[in-house]
This record gives structure tokens, sequence and C-alpha cells, in this order.
């Protein structure tokens, strides 16, 4: 674990074998407490003094959720203009999650997978496809991630969504298990439940595809002398152009420091709880 105080303060240290930690606060400062582990996202929790005059007992547990190698991991909110490979700006609030998940763990590497529904043709939705996905990975290196830890593919409609516990709460006239394929679709009367599949059809996905990269960029700092600083920086050999994004068109078909001193002690526990599930 990792905790950081907007004081500057830092501290390194291990949990209990259950996971539980306690360290010792400081008032009127803010913290973040991150916590990491073998194969699994590193997570955060935040918690602050400020404004609090007295000694008390805080409690902060962070769940940590399971990485699971190639299974996609839906973005929402990632919309995009009409018929187009134009992010939306309400799309970025999202996009931002996972840069700060991507910074969080540094030796991921990831696909971008971008899906369309089933109308239109196939070569269309897969030029489209391939087109919202590569504005995502350019959004992201526009960022600071690395071209490197990056893929992405359009899948068009050949990968419809399957439908899961999730979902099901969100839309409960499906079922567990369900694919959305477009015999699926067409079957069902209502109108607006139809729509509504198109809609969870018409999604954004990240995959995790390995999880030891490193650095080339921080290896190359490391070695260099504090006076031998570059900060000229080339960009990746296989970032994406943003000036080449085209947008498809029908007749288109081709697809630590030590502690400050003294304050009033106070204390923080918690825990950290492996759990299998998606990034928040």
């Amino acid at each position: 674990m990792k905790i950081l105080g907007d004081d500057g303060y830092t501290l390194e240290m291990n949990t209990e074998a259950d996971g539980s930690y306690k360290f010792k606060l400081r008032e009127n400062v803010d913290y973040s407490i991150s916590a990491s582990y073998k194969d699994y996202f590193t997570n955060k929790g935040l918690v602050s003094t400020k404004g609090v005059n007295q000694n008390q007992l805080f409690k902060q547990d962070i769940t940590l959720s399971k990485i699971v190698k190639n299974v996609g991991i839906t973005l929402p909110n990632i919309e995009y203009a009409f018929n187009d490979t134009t992010l939306r700006p309400e799309s970025m609030v999202e996009l931002d999650k996972l840069v700060e998940t991507l910074n969080d763990n540094p030796t991921i590497t990831i696909e971008l997978g971008a899906n369309t529904d089933f109308r239109g043709k196939d070569d269309y939705n897969m030029k489209l496809s391939f087109g919202r996905a590569r504005s995502v990975v350019t959004y992201l290196i526009s960022k600071g991630i690395e071209a490197e830890r990056l893929t992405w593919k359009g899948y068009g409609k050949s990968q419809p969504k399957v439908v899961t516990d999730t979902l099901v709460k969100a839309h409960p006239f499906l079922k567990t298990g369900d694919v959305l394929t477009e015999a699926f679709i067409t079957a069902l009367k209502d109108d607006n439940q139809k729509e509504e599949c198109n809609q969870i059809n018409r999604r954004t996905e990240f995959k995790v595809l390995s999880t030891d990269f490193i650095s080339k960029i921080k290896s190359a700092s490391d070695e260099e002398q504090p006076d031998q600083q570059n900060t000229d920086q080339k960009p990746p050999q296989n970032a994406p152009d943003q000036n080449n994004i085209q947008n498809p068109t029908p007749q288109d078909q081709v697809p630590q420091q030590q502690p400050p001193a003294k304050s009033k002690p106070q204390q923080q526990q918690g825990t950290t709880k492996p759990n299998q599930g998606r990034v928040k």
C-alpha cells in the first residue's frame, strides 16, 4: 500500500495477512490510499482530516478487482457523433477514468475494441468501428499513455453482446446469457426493447492483453544522469495519426519524506478485499 498526503507525507506499507491496515493520520490533510496486489487492478481510497478537530477512527475499505486477460470490459457512456468516429465531449469523463486505471497499473497492455449494432453493411460497420476504436486510442495517447501499451480493433457487428447480471438489472426483459444477435433483436415485439438491445451492442470495450509491460521511456530515464535529461521524445512509432482518422461514408467501403511536525494523532484503518469484477 502507498499513502500520500497533500502535505507531502508519503508512507509505503504492507497490509496484515487478512488485508487490514492501520496508520496514524495528521490533522488538516487529504490522503490518497493506494492498494495493489499481484494480478489485481490497483485501486484507491480517499480520506480527509480537514475540518476534523478531535481524535477519531476512520475506516476505508478498498476492493481490488481481479485482472482477467482477454475478457472485454465495457466502458459506459462512450459516445460518438452519429455515423461518425468523432468522440463526443461527454465521453472524455469515462476515458479519463481509463487513463487513471492505466497510470495506476503501468504494466498492463490493453486492446480497445468498438462494436456496432447489426444495421448497415458489414464492411461499412467494420470500418466505422475501427475508426471509433482508433479515436479512443488517440485520445489515450494524448493523455500520456504509451502507444506500445495500446492496440485497437473494430469488430463491427460480429460480436453481439452476451447479457450479464448487471445488464439484466438495467433491462429486466433480458435474461443472463442472452446473446443480442440480429435474430434475437428482430424477434422482440417491443420496438423500444429492440432499440435498447441495439444501444447495448453499440459499445466500446477494453480487454487486458498482458501484465508485464516495461516502459521504454521510464527505462531510458532511469539510465540517464541527472544532468543529462532529455525532454525531446519522439512519438511512438505505432501511435495513430489523429490527422489521418477519416470518417467512413456509406460510399467508402474500405474498412513518501518524513512526517511533518506533530499534530493530533488519529487513526486510519481498513481492509483491502480482493474481489473479481469490473473496474469502476
